[in-house]
């Protein structure tokens, strides 16, 4: 009959701390796997919005450069507008 050796105790707890926080770091890394690519679909929801919006300004105004700090365009011939 084969004789079971042991670890000391404190050995043995050392491997498994060790274990624990390894899973608890690939755990925690799964999650943030998770959010990142939340916010990669939440990017390519916000790109075609945009596209969306410049189709219709597009339709209504022509080729326009938008300051988006206060609304004015200019028209890509370069001629100022106001509205």
């Amino acid at each position: 009959m084969e004789s079971k050796s042991k670890l000391e105790r404190s050995e043995l707890e050392s491997i498994q701390q060790v274990v624990q926080r390894k899973r608890q770091i690939a755990q925690y890394l799964g999650g943030v796997e998770i959010e990142k690519y939340g916010a990669f679909r939440e990017l390519d929801g916000l790109d075609a919005n945009m596209k969306a919006i410049q189709i219709d300004l597009k339709a209504k105004y022509g080729e326009i450069e938008v300051n988006i700090e206060d609304g004015s365009y200019t028209l890509k011939d370069g001629h100022n507008t106001e509205d």
